[in-house]
């Protein structure tokens, strides 16, 4: 049995960076139960965080449209921040090294295999043969797997689908998650986000969160982070930095990075439990043109946030232009994104993809949205790059291809589908790329990310050294000529 997902593509591999420091929405509605597979499935988190070429590819047929006004992915859980996990989350439960109950082993291990064959996004399993893993993979369960050996089994089996988005969650890391939805608490870290860049071996700060370890130790936007307690920080086989800064409360982390002034520094980095601070900042520029920067969805609270900072940029005058920064947004919930997506747009906004659905059927989604303080008509540019994902990347490629705004900044990553929980029988959780969605223009955002209208060769990492924001400078511009 499927469940209602989350269209929540980084973050959960950035959520485990967020709060347990390794994207591209989290959440914790009660799992149901299917007696005749044996295996419970929870709603969908969307994590997004590298690109997948073939997966990509797969991902783009000639759509057969279907009208359906408000087909949305439905959020009906209340979940807590966004990104995957590859690194214990919470003082983990210790499972002896030893030989344990096959049975339960290889129910597991059916279950896992049957939930990729029955919903994994792409049919031809990104030229895997999936029959083949499972002859090969099953009889070595039968002969006896300690717990970490049949986990680590079935990580590397994951790992084969060349797909960065799906991955497992052993046992004894799962509960951590499952806290996280329960309570929106129980995690620690250094309270930074990070994309991955193999290319270049280091991982980039998308959000130092203010008042969080990272953040009191000197480390800011942009920064490139090169190794943590001398392990080199990038990257696992999926394209994600290493969770070395994953660990308990009151902990260090011996962090190497390097700023914009291509300074390398070393600092000793605390752990403690993340606070969300700054999710939205906003100032009134020339001309009576807003800005505001939104760093993360992973806020349960961004919403009203959002509502109370639209209403102040709006008063006593409406603004006569407006910028959206999503610079530094690696994702996050995907019903935050979407309330605050219907203040801008109107009508048509994508098609979605649905697992278990023929290529070619493809549902454009139309909604219906609302004016606030002349939120629909106000001139608008959104500023992205690098580093925004998952439900920032879906928003700012949405206000691009529906001609709502002009995108500024570089290219992004390519983090949009939507991943899926199952619960596995032995307590582990397998999350598995089971959606997507395709813009209006049928551009392959997976694959490519997002096209900018106007390239701007400054990164986010250079502004702090050159002192002047050459994106912001631009979108001013365009905003004060209109």
């Amino acid at each position: 049995m499927k469940t209602k997902k989350l269209d929540f593509a980084i973050v959960l591999k950035f959520i485990i960076l967020f709060f347990c420091l390794g994207c591209g929405a989290l959440t914790t509605p009660a799992s149901t139960s299917n007696s005749e597979s044996g295996r419970q499935v929870n709603p969908s988190v969307t994590v997004a965080t590298a690109n997948n070429e073939q997966s990509a590819q797969s991902s783009t047929p000639t759509p057969e449209l279907i009208e359906s006004d408000n087909a949305l992915p439905v959020n009906t859980a209340v979940p807590p921040p966004d990104l995957p996990n590859l690194g214990p989350l919470v003082t983990p439960t210790f499972f002896p090294a030893v030989y344990t109950d096959t049975s339960r082993q290889l129910e597991t291990f059916d279950a896992f295999w049957e939930v990729v064959q029955e919903d994994y996004i792409y049919p031809d399993f990104n030229g895997l043969d999936w029959n083949n893993i499972r002859a090969t993979y099953r009889p070595q369960v039968e002969q006896g797997l300690s717990n970490p050996e049949f986990w680590n089994l079935l990580e590397q089996i994951i790992y084969q689908l060349d797909d960065e988005h799906s991955y497992f969650v052993p046992t004894d890391e799962s509960e951590g998650i499952r806290e996280l939805f329960r309570s929106g608490v129980g995690y620690s870290g250094v309270g930074v986000s990070l994309i991955g860049r193999p290319a270049f071996g280091d991982a980039l700060v998308g959000w130092a969160i203010p008042g969080n370890g990272a953040y009191e130790a000197g480390i800011r936007d942009g920064d490139r982070i090169l190794t943590v307690n001398g392990f080199p920080i990038c990257c696992q086989p999926n394209g994600e930095p290493f969770q070395f800064l994953l660990g308990p409360e009151g902990s260090t982390a011996v962090v190497t990075y390097q700023s914009a002034d291509e300074n390398i520094q070393t600092v000793e980095v605390q752990r403690a439990a993340i606070q969300i601070n700054n999710t939205i900042e906003t100032e009134i520029l020339d001309d009576h043109i807003g800005y505001m920067q939104i760093n993360t969805f992973l806020d349960r609270d961004v919403r009203r946030k959002f509502d109370a900072a639209w209403e102040e940029l709006n008063s006593p005058v409406q603004l006569n232009g407006f910028i959206l920064d999503l610079r530094t947004n690696t994702g996050g919930l995907v019903n935050p994104s979407n309330l605050i997506m219907y203040n801008f747009v109107d009508g048509p906004i994508y098609y979605f993809y649905e697992f278990g659905e023929a290529p070619d059927d493809l549902v454009r989604s139309n909604i219906s949205g609302t004016d606030r303080f002349g939120s629909q008509t106000v001139p608008m540019v959104v500023l992205v790059g690098p580093a925004t994902n998952s439900r920032g990347e879906v928003l700012a490629g949405i206000f691009q291809t529906t001609g709502r705004a002009t995108l500024i900044g570089q290219p992004t990553n390519g983090n949009i589908e939507t991943v899926t929980p199952f619960d596995l029988p032995d307590g582990s959780i397998l999350y598995l790329a089971t959606d997507t969605i395709i813009p209006l223009s049928l551009e392959n955002w997976e694959e490519d990310g997002l096209t900018v209208d106007i390239f701007i060769e400054q990164t986010y990492g250079e502004i702090a050294l050159d002192g002047i924001d050459q994106a912001l400078t631009q979108a001013l511009e365009i905003l004060k000529n209109q």
